[in-house]
C-alpha cells in the first residue's frame, strides 16, 4: 500500500512537472524555439551555397580559404549546435541525458571559439594585405595551417565544457517543492577559470580585430580619397602602343621613315620600360583594389559577427564583476534576455547574405544556378510524353 501511494505520489510530481515545463515553455520559449529554427534553416541553404559556389567558382586564394572555412564552421552550428539548442530551450526540467548535453554545451563553445579565432586571424591578414601589399605575403599553405592550429586549440579550449557542463536539478518555479533536471554549466572552480580564460582570449581577439581594422580602414579612406588608383594613370596611353614597338601603329609605317631620316624623337614613341612600368602599376592596382574589395566584405562579416557576440560579452563581464548588476539587467531584459544570449547564432546566417550583397560574383554565379535549374525544369516537362 506503502509502495503504491510513493509511485502514485511520483507519477503525479512527475505530471505536475511535465505540465508546468510546457506552459513555461508556451509562455517564454517558443519565441526562442521559432527564432533558432529559422536562423537553423536559413544558415544551412545559405552556407550550403556558399560552398559551392566559392568551391567552384573562385580560385585558390586566401580568400576563398577564409569564406570557406567560416562557411563550414556556420554550417556545423546550424546542424549541430540549434538543434541541440533548441531541445536543450524546450525540455528545461526533464532534460536527462547526460551524453547528449555534455556533446551539444562542447559543439557551442567548439563552434563559437573557432569562429571568433578565425576572425581575429583575418583581421590580421587583411591589415597586412592592404597596409604592406608589396610586402611578403601570408602565403596559402601558411594560412591552411594556421587554421588548422586554430581549429585544434579551439576545440582544446572547449574540452572543460565537458566535465562542467551536466544534468544539474533545477527547481520549478512557484513550485518550491519540485524539481526537474536541466542541461546546464556547474559554477564550481573549474568553471570559474574556464571562463575567465575565455573572457581573457575573447577580449584579447576584440583589440587585435579592432586594431586591425582601424588601421585597415585608414588606408582604405586615404586610397579612396587621394583617387590612388585612378584610371588615368596610364590605361589610356597603353592603347596607343604594341609592347613589341617603338611607335604607334596608327600611321602604318611612315613613322619609321622619318625616324630613319631624322633623329629627333617621335612625340608618340613610348619606351619599352615605360610600358612596363605603366603595365606593372595598373596590374599593382587593380591588385590592391581587388584586396580592398574582398577585405571590406571579410570586414563587415566581422562586424556582424560581434554584433551577435557582443550581449554574451557584455553579461559574461557583467557576471564576473558585479553579479548585483546582473541580476538587475536579468531582471530588466526579461523574456527578451533568452534570444540576446543565443544571438551568437546569427553570425551563422548572415555572413551568406553579407556575400550575396557584397559580393557580385558569388550573386551572379547563384543566379546562374536557379535559372539553369528553372531551364531544365521547363525542357523536361516539354519533353515529357501528355
Amino acid at each position: 500500500m506503502r509502495e503504491s501511494v510513493m509511485n502514485n505520489t511520483e507519477e503525479n510530481i512527475g505530471i505536475d512537472i511535465h505540465q508546468k515545463e510546457y506552459d513555461l515553455y508556451l509562455q517564454e520559449g517558443v519565441d526562442v524555439v521559432i527564432f533558432l529554427a529559422t536562423l537553423c534553416v536559413l544558415g544551412t541553404i545559405g552556407n550550403l551555397h556558399v560552398l559551392v559556389v566559392y568551391q567552384k567558382q573562385y580560385k585558390i586564394s586566401n580568400f576563398k580559404l577564409f569564406i570557406i572555412v567560416l562557411a563550414l564552421n556556420d554550417l556545423l552550428t546550424c546542424i549541430l549546435s540549434i538543434p541541440f539548442e533548441i531541445v536543450r530551450t524546450r525540455y528545461k526540467f526533464t532534460f536527462q541525458v547526460d551524453v547528449f548535453c555534455k556533446i551539444s554545451r562542447f559543439f557551442v563553445y567548439i563552434f563559437s571559439n573557432t569562429c571568433g579565432l578565425i576572425l581575429s586571424f583575418i583581421a590580421v591578414e587583411r591589415c597586412r594585405k592592404i597596409c604592406a601589399p608589396f610586402r611578403r605575403q601570408l602565403s596559402h599553405r601558411m594560412v591552411t595551417i594556421a587554421v588548422v592550429c586554430l581549429f585544434v586549440f579551439s576545440a582544446l579550449l572547449s574540452v572543460p565544457t565537458l566535465l562542467y557542463c551536466k544534468i544539474l536539478d533545477k527547481p520549478l518555479p512557484d513550485h518550491g517543492n519540485y524539481t526537474g533536471s536541466h542541461c546546464a554549466c556547474e559554477k564550481n572552480l573549474l568553471y570559474t577559470v574556464h571562463q575567465g580564460i575565455i573572457l581573457g582570449i575573447s577580449t584579447i581577439a576584440l583589440i587585435v580585430v579592432l586594431v586591425s581594422y582601424i588601421l585597415t580602414a585608414r588606408v582604405v579612406f586615404k586610397t579612396r580619397n587621394f583617387d590612388v588608383f585612378s584610371q588615368d594613370d596610364g590605361g589610356t596611353s597603353v592603347k596607343l602602343v604594341k609592347m613589341n614597338s617603338l611607335t604607334s601603329s596608327d600611321n602604318g609605317g611612315k613613322e619609321n621613315k622619318k625616324d630613319k631620316n631624322n633623329s629627333k624623337p617621335v612625340e608618340k614613341t613610348l619606351s619599352k620600360k615605360s610600358l612596363l612600368h605603366r603595365s606593372s602599376s595598373k596590374a599593382r592596382s587593380q591588385y590592391l583594389n581587388r584586396a580592398i574589395r574582398n577585405t571590406i566584405i571579410l570586414m563587415v562579416a566581422t562586424i556582424i559577427s560581434y554584433i551577435g557576440i557582443l550581449p554574451v560579452f557584455i553579461i559574461g563581464i557583467l557576471q564576473a564583476v558585479d553579479s548585483g548588476i546582473y541580476e538587475v539587467v536579468e531582471d530588466q531584459l526579461g523574456s527578451a534576455k533568452s534570444i540576446l544570449t543565443r544571438l551568437y547564432f546569427l553570425s551563422g546566417v548572415m555572413h551568406p547574405f553579407v556575400y550575396l550583397v557584397m559580393d557580385r560574383t558569388f550573386r551572379g554565379a547563384c543566379r546562374d544556378i536557379y535559372v539553369n535549374c528553372i531551364r531544365n525544369i521547363s525542357c523536361r516537362k516539354r519533353t515529357s510524353p501528355s
